[in-house]
């Protein structure tokens, strides 16, 4: 190699080295040690973070979000209702949940629950059926019933309402008679007309702060290894 070359490679060598002490002086302090001693440098000064283990990093994705099932409102002994979860079902679509929990709701409560005190407003005969799921709203067809009194018609149709509105992606009932409107009672003793919400009888729960009761093993809604119910 020509002395003309060699000094040309100092040359890129001591560039080079220029550079990346520009490049290290933002994490090293712009300062360059002199000599071979070792320094131990504090990680709270260790910029970007970059002694974290990836491992242990947490993650800056949203929390997975808790599976909620439908439930059951049944009428405690003070007059007021009580959410329970269903009896395990195996359904397809959400139309077929609404079904099943009007089912069940006929069905009554379970035997435990009745020696406890809690019963149903709703005769032990069909008297609420889904006409159709029209998008976030369940249209009822009301059938008349002699064996609801007049006194516990507002709790018959807040069981109703706020157990299908329990339903996952259901949000409004709407109680119809002969493909009419029908005045449903509200707690206020107002007559309502038009699809109705959760809210409209959150003064008849026994608890109105208290949250509905997750679903448990043994009470899932959907089939075992299936989808989440469609509409």
């Amino acid at each position: 190699m020509t002395a003309h070359a060699t000094r040309r490679t100092t040359r890129l060598v001591s560039a080079s080295a220029a550079v990346l002490a520009m490049l290290l002086c933002p994490l090293a302090g712009c300062g360059v040690p002199s000599d071979d001693a070792v320094r131990v440098i504090d990680a709270a000064e260790v910029p970007y973070r970059l002694l974290d283990d990836p491992e242990q990093t947490p993650s800056a994705g949203p929390a997975p979000e808790q599976s909620l099932t439908a439930h059951l409102y049944w009428v405690d002994p003070t007059e007021h209702l009580v959410a329970r979860t269903p009896a395990r079902y195996c359904v397809a679509t959400r139309a077929e949940v609404v079904e099943e929990i009007l089912e069940q709701l006929v069905a009554g409560p379970p035997e435990e629950d009745r020696v406890a005190g809690i019963g149903t407003a709703l005769p032990p005969e069909e008297w609420v059926t889904l006409l159709e799921l029209d998008g976030d709203t369940a249209r009822l067809q009301v059938s008349p019933n002699d064996a609801i009194g007049a006194g516990r018609v507002t709790l018959a149709a807040a069981q109703v309402v706020l157990s299908v509105t329990s339903i996952p992606g259901v949000s409004r009932v709407e109680l119809l008679r002969d493909q009419g409107e029908l005045q449903v009672p509200l707690p206020d003793g107002e007559l309502a007309t038009g699809p109705l919400g959760a809210s409209d009888y959150a003064a008849l729960l026994a608890a109105p702060d208290d949250t509905p009761p997750t679903a448990t093993p043994g009470s899932d809604v959907s089939c075992p290894s299936a989808a989440a119910p469609e509409q």
